[in-house]
């Protein structure tokens, strides 16, 4: 940091003296900028920071609202001491806002067409964020209603074993079958072995198929379109295997489904049973026993016997 000094000095101070407190000069120093852009480069710093701003308390409010889900009195009385709260808030954008920008050499420049714009920009903020915010609350209000109604991961796995599962309910690409298992969930896991990313960017009938031919992958497995068609799965023979380690986690926007047939598994199964399949009819075309503890083999690329 260096000292002002010599015609620096002087003309920051003409500028003091001229335009009040300045903390953000660069505004005065371009004097070819006429008033219309000054002012317009002025609104969307404001507008980009309000937006900032409701942007932030939209995600606390989602966030209180997950924290507080249960169905009883006290948590209801908390969902709505949140939203209160938060509508607060909100209701002081322009008081905030003129806070602000009174930082701003603009502001300073053009004090009375700034504060006019600074306080036009607050109004259509709070109306906006408002609407957000209700969006928000509706949203969680019903996720927190279909809590109770959701159908367990391993019901779900129970019923498509024995074929009870509505058509309707079943999703397929090829010949690939699963199932919705929740809305805003994902196979997050607190150790990082037992949840596996496939890819992005996908669709998520490509996630589905990757997820049946990966044979580390359970069978549930996590979409989220919003996050770039982010595709992940649970780690076979965990915990997480279904995807539901974590118990009732919350991530907004991304869905968890329940694998019905995956073609590992079925390639395994279907695998032995010809291998079983063959050997009984190798067996009774030779007419010989099938080799026991008295007849043992060596591995060559066949099985040789002594």
């Amino acid at each position: 940091m260096q000292p002002w000094g010599g015609e620096e000095l002087v003309e920051a101070l003409l500028a003091w003296l001229k335009l009040g407190y300045i903390v953000d000069s660069s505004d005065v120093e371009t004097n070819e900028e006429d008033e219309s852009e000054s002012l317009f480069q002025l609104g969307e710093r404001n507008r980009a920071w309000l937006d900032s701003q409701c942007e932030r308390h939209n995600e606390e409010l989602r966030k209180k609202l997950f924290w507080y889900r249960e169905h009883n009195p006290d948590h209801a009385a908390l969902r709505s001491e949140a939203v209160r709260e938060i509508t607060q808030v909100i209701d002081s954008f322009q008081k905030a806002a003129l806070s602000r920008m009174v930082e701003h050499g603009v502001f300073w420049k053009y004090p009375g067409k700034g504060a006019t714009l600074v306080e036009a920009q607050s109004q259509q903020a709070m109306v906006r964020c408002k609407e957000t915010l209700d969006g928000t609350r509706e949203y969680m209000d019903n996720w927190i209603s279909q809590r109770k109604e959701q159908t367990p991961t391993t019901d779900l796995a129970q019923k498509a074993a024995a074929d009870e599962l509505q058509s309707r309910d079943v999703l397929s690409v090829g010949m690939v079958r699963f199932v919705l298992a929740a809305s805003d969930s994902s196979c997050h896991s607190d150790t990082a072995n037992h949840r596996i990313g496939i890819s992005g960017g996908g669709t998520l009938e490509e996630c589905a198929e990757a997820v049946s031919k990966n044979c580390k992958c359970g069978r549930g497995f996590e979409y989220d379109s919003a996050n770039d068609g982010f595709c992940g799965c649970g780690a076979a023979g965990t915990p997480n295997s279904n995807c539901t380690e974590s118990g009732e986690d919350f991530c907004f926007g991304t869905k968890r489904y329940l694998m019905l047939n995956p073609a590992c598994m079925f390639k395994d199964s279907t695998a032995g049973a010809n291998a079983t399949t063959g050997q009984q009819r190798e067996l009774t075309a030779t007419g010989t026993s099938a080799p026991g503890e008295k007849r043992k083999s060596r591995q060559v690329c066949f099985d040789v016997y002594d």
